[in-house]
């Protein structure tokens, strides 16, 4: 299994149950998907360097998890999915 790192910005007009909702959807998809938590971090709001949907600010999460190579793609295609995430990158770390 390989290691990625993962950091997503959801915006900040939303909720905090919404927020928290968002976030344990990306939780549960990385599970289900075989994946593995090893470290989730939230940043919290932080300014964006320019907008992002006409948003100034979002709310940053830190995630580093194990996983197959195909758990990436599929993730990728959830963060697109997902409409409170403005933004996403999902990274190998090297070995």
């Amino acid at each position: 299994m390989r290691r990625y790192e993962s950091m997503v910005i959801i915006d900040t007009k939303i909720e905090e149950s919404e927020r928290l909702r968002t976030i344990n959807k990306i939780k549960e998809f990385i599970e289900k998907s075989g994946g593995k938590i090893i470290s989730f971090e939230e940043l919290g709001n932080r300014k964006l360097a320019y907008p992002i949907k006409k948003r100034n600010e979002g709310y940053y999460i830190l995630l580093k998890f194990e996983s197959d190579s195909k758990l990436p793609l599929a993730l990728r295609d959830f963060y697109r999915l997902e409409e409170n995430i403005l933004r996403s990158i999902i990274v190998r770390e090297d070995e």
